[in-house]
């Protein structure tokens, strides 16, 4: 019995190194990327998008049985995301992706946030200014309306009217709250 107990902690204790060199930053506390205007794909069809009011909050790409598979979710500049958003994203974005893509079969999905996305990337946060935000930082959940985000932190007005800032290399977790009681 002793030995079993062993070699579990063991094997949990190997797969924790494993995993936490695969995925340091997830295993340091730290869960916000900052990696979405690295992307190629990024490079290429954000200028686009930006021409028509859009600005690209996530992107994806995966290859299965020779079809590629690309996902955009998009933001606009100005109003509420809709399905006519979505479609003109396709419009301009697929001729692209097809000409990048030229020797595989492409597949394009548009989608929009959600209204209780969780925040991945540093980049999003500029995408969400003017909304209410829930952020873990250190211990402590912090609930108010995103007002700035800059290169180091973002700024958010609490329930008090008063304002914090928060550093990225503190946020563990970060999601758009969405309050239903407002909207009636």
């Amino acid at each position: 019995m002793t030995n079993i107990a062993l070699i579990v902690i063991n094997r949990y204790q190997i797969n924790t190194v494993f995993w936490s060199r695969l995925f340091g930053s997830f295993f340091n506390g730290i869960m916000i990327r900052n990696e979405l205007k690295d992307k190629e794909l990024y490079k290429q069809l954000a200028p686009l998008l930006l021409n028509i009011g859009m600005k690209i909050i996530e992107i994806s790409e995966y290859e299965k049985d020779g079809r590629c598979t690309i996902r955009l979710v998009i933001q606009s500049q100005n109003d509420n995301t809709t399905i006519k958003d979505c479609t003109s994203v396709h419009k301009i974005a697929f001729p692209r992706l097809e000409l990048l893509r030229n020797s595989r079969d492409v597949y394009l999905e548009v989608s929009t946030p959600g209204i209780q996305r969780p925040i991945k990337d540093v980049g999003e946060f500029n995408a969400f200014i003017g909304k209410d935000v829930r952020i873990l930082s250190g211990e402590d959940w912090v609930d108010g309306l995103l007002l700035l985000a800059d290169e180091q932190k973002i700024t958010i007005k609490k329930a008090e009217d008063e304002e914090q800032d928060i550093l990225y290399n503190t946020i563990k977790r970060a999601k758009l709250v969405y309050n239903w009681e407002d909207k009636k």
